[in-house]
């Protein structure tokens, strides 16, 4: 069953999620939910792959389509978003931890993408956005001293990666938290506007 050349089960998804479905499609949403019209294992299947799960479950309950939604769902869903509030919780200790580190070595942290996300709350419940790591910027000229910072302050190279790679980036770890080194080019900076949604974090 499609809408146009789009499957319904997507477009069930993206109404769902998106902050721009106005008053009536969303109750378009919930007749087409109450009538059992919706194919839950798909949404469940495609809301998996895109790492979507945490937001499902906030976007189910705010628009009061929970009721709905079959009870095993509901306790999957649970159980991805208890598990996402609690991971993206210690993210943010230890995006404060690295911040700080790197502030005390004189070497200015610019957060990019989910690291700026957690540290702004630009997310009103930080537990929506699932994040595999925390991206952190930093100048060309200090990559091998920011490296050496966080590895005394207790990180360590994961196996199968590199301290400098051909990437212009460092990886390391400490326990389940994994940190991305990303370098700034020297020789091409990056535009002020494509710094626009990041954030100098600077912590003493």
């Amino acid at each position: 069953m499609t809408e146009g050349s789009v499957p319904c089960d997507i477009l069930f998804l993206c109404k769902v999620l998106s902050p721009w479905t106005g008053e009536e499609e969303a109750l378009r949403l919930k007749e087409t939910a109450r009538k059992e019209r919706v194919r839950w294992e798909e949404i469940a299947f495609l809301a998996n792959r895109a790492n979507l799960a945490p937001a499902l479950r906030v976007s189910l309950r705010a628009r009061k389509l929970w009721p709905y939604t079959p009870v095993e769902l509901r306790g999957y869903l649970d159980e991805v978003y208890s598990f996402n509030e609690h991971r993206n919780r210690l993210l943010l200790e230890e995006l404060i931890e690295v911040s700080g580190l790197l502030n005390r070595a004189e070497i200015p942290p610019l957060l990019l993408e989910g690291a700026a996300a957690l540290a702004t709350g630009l997310f009103a419940d930080p537990a929506v956005r699932f994040m595999w790591d925390l991206d952190v910027l930093v100048p060309a000229g200090k990559i091998r001293d920011a490296v050496h910072t966080l590895k005394e302050g207790g990180y360590f190279v994961p196996d199968g990666h590199l301290p400098l790679s051909s990437r212009r980036a460092a990886k390391l770890s400490l326990s389940s938290i994994v940190v991305s080194l990303i370098i700034v080019p020297t020789t091409r900076p990056p535009s002020p506007s494509s710094l626009r949604t990041f954030l100098l974090f600077s912590i003493s």
